[in-house]
């Protein structure tokens, strides 16, 4: 007990030091708490040969260090096949080098719910960790349908009837519902779907509380419940129902909340670590490698989560390489620095599953390489987004497939619209971009709505250099999802609409080489109508010939 309340004090006040300071911040030393027990999966009975499951021996294993108070367990040297495995309260897996944790890819291998698919699993747990320097895999390119060059075609289990959506497969690590989580010193490569994810548990308790009972017949058809409920407000990517029918049979309930579940995990779940619900987490020193090609690989995701440190990562995945959402409560105290990201997608993007609001995030000291997106925010289900901070910043974002991924080669996107005609319009306020350089095929892109403004930007000491070096189109503005689509407009260095209050403090944007399109030679494009409040002090654009502007030293006249 005393080790874990001084890993909690530890933790809070390095998060209050990392919230306090602007620029450098400080890098948080956790170690392995000093737990009493020590197991070895090898002693359970694990074989480790990449050939035979070694399921029961993981868990046998997992099971008598919870029991004996909590422990480390360790995983020697060797290959081990498993399916879901479930980690719990005081657990520690030292996955050593040399080791690797590789997830099954039938799937029997996976719980009934498909929200509980993961290869390794912790449920409303406390005092978690994973660490030791070896792999997790999720056996990602066993669930290739078939390769393509703008975009793998990947395995679905919806055609077997066990979840619904596009794509249906397997993640790598959740913790859904945790406390005081650790995830350290560990590689995770090649998730089916997403890969780290931190969620919350009590999804559709509201539904729950407000259903009666005997609405339909017990021989009813599933579909036609599924349909009912659509019609009564559940629109493809609602969480809550706007109008609720008066009654259900309750063994009916069980199948119709199940499907209910399923679609709206699925809708927001898809990546290698996978964080919902939890308070208090800690994430460094790890390595995420997915599939540039295959879709829905996220790397981290944190959901409805409080109180998270990422810091010293390198992600590079196909989707985005670190997502937060909020599907059913806010997100609050974010704080990731000194990582590097690489995505087809965006590198870090809030939203879209954005019910709730966010406060309260840092980004700073991140290197993004060669991805489709920079910075992102698609706010699309109604909760506002405030008080976030990007800062000391390597950016390059290029043009790919410009249909099946979302994206177009922008460096910063930050959009609010609602996702369809049942969705709310949320808000963005006092953002900040301090110290960023940019290399980018493509320009800024921010749009607020009529109900949902964009207000409080400021951009200070940020330098933007734009050349093309790929021959995809670029006479296109992504508004996905749903809102207008993919809308035909052309390029600029920084397109606005609907926004009240941007600050633009020793900006510079630099044309570099030959640009084919001729059009793109207009530095800001916006209409008076909708933008408003704009301030610029020391905003430069132009050619090669311009020089890079950098903020003055203390004490320097200006």
């Amino acid at each position: 007990m005393a080790a874990t309340l001084f890993h909690i004090t530890l933790f809070f006040l390095l998060f209050s030091i990392v919230q306090s300071r602007l620029y450098t911040l400080p890098q948080p030393i956790i170690q392995l708490p000093h737990l009493p027990h020590l197991f070895s999966v090898a002693d359970y009975g694990a074989i480790g040969d990449g050939l035979h499951y070694d399921t029961a021996a993981i868990q046998a294993t997992i099971d008598a260090c919870h029991s004996a108070g909590g422990g480390q367990i360790r995983f020697p040297p060797g290959t081990y096949l498993t399916a879901t495995v479930y980690i719990k309260s005081g657990v520690y897996l030292v996955v050593e080098e040399g080791a690797k944790i590789l997830g099954g890819t039938k799937l029997e291998d996976y719980p009934e719910e498909s929200r509980r698919w993961y290869v390794l699993l912790a449920e409303n747990a406390t005092d978690v960790g994973i660490t030791g320097g070896g792999v997790i895999d999720g056996h990602g390119m066993k669930f290739v349908k078939r390769f393509e060059e703008a975009k793998n075609v990947m395995v679905s289990w919806n055609e077997t009837g066990a979840c619904l959506g596009d794509e249906c497969r397997p993640r790598l690590v959740g913790f859904l519902g945790c406390r005081n989580v650790r995830v350290w010193n560990i590689r995770l490569n090649e998730p089916a779907y997403w890969c780290l994810i931190i969620t919350f548990l009590n999804m559709g308790v509201l539904l729950v509380m407000e259903l009666k009972s005997d609405m339909l017949d017990h021989g009813q058809n599933i579909a036609a419940v599924w349909q009912s409920y659509k019609q009564h407000g559940f629109a493809e990517n609602v969480a809550i129902p706007i109008a609720l029918p008066k009654a259900i049979d309750v063994k009916l309930f069980v199948h119709v909340f199940s499907l209910l579940s399923m679609h709206l995990i699925n809708r927001f779940s898809n990546c290698s670590l996978h964080l919902v619900g939890c308070d208090n987490t800690s994430i460094h020193d790890v390595s995420i490698y997915g599939d540039f090609n295959t879709p829905n690989n996220d790397g981290i995701d944190i959901e409805d989560s409080n109180n998270t440190v990422i810091t010293r990562c390198s992600i590079s995945t196909g989707d985005d390489s670190i997502c937060p959402k909020t599907s059913n409560g806010p997100l609050y105290n974010l704080t990731v620095t000194n990582c590097w990201l690489r995505s087809r997608s965006s590198a870090i993007k809030l939203g879209s599953g954005s019910f709730y609001d966010f406060k309260g995030l840092v980004f700073d000291n991140i290197t993004i390489d060669d991805s489709h997106r920079g910075l992102g925010m698609q706010i699309r289900d109604g909760g506002d987004v405030s008080d976030v901070t990007f800062s000391n910043m390597n950016i390059k974002t290029r043009y790919y497939e410009p249909v099946l991924w979302w994206g177009r080669a922008e460096p910063i996107y930050i959009t609010t619209c609602p996702r369809d005609s049942n969705s709310k319009e949320g808000s963005i306020s006092n953002i900040r971009f301090i110290n960023i350089s940019v290399t980018s095929e493509n320009g800024v892109f921010l749009s607020g709505s009529k109900a949902g403004l964009l207000s409080n930007l400021r951009f200070q000491n940020v330098n933007f250099t734009y050349r093309r070096w790929t021959n995809f189109p670029d006479d296109l503005v992504d508004y996905r999802p749903g809102c207008r689509g993919l809308v035909k407009h052309s390029p600029a260095g920084m397109i606005m609409e609907h926004i009240d209050g941007l600050e633009l403090e020793n900006v510079n944007m630099r044309w570099s080489g030959v640009i084919q399109n001729k059009r793109w030679n207009n530095p800001l494009d916006f209409l008076p109508s909708t933008v408003n409040n704009i301030s610029f002090l020391n905003f430069q654009s132009g050619s090669d010939s311009v020089r890079e502007i950098r903020a003055p030293r203390e004490g320097s006249i200006v």
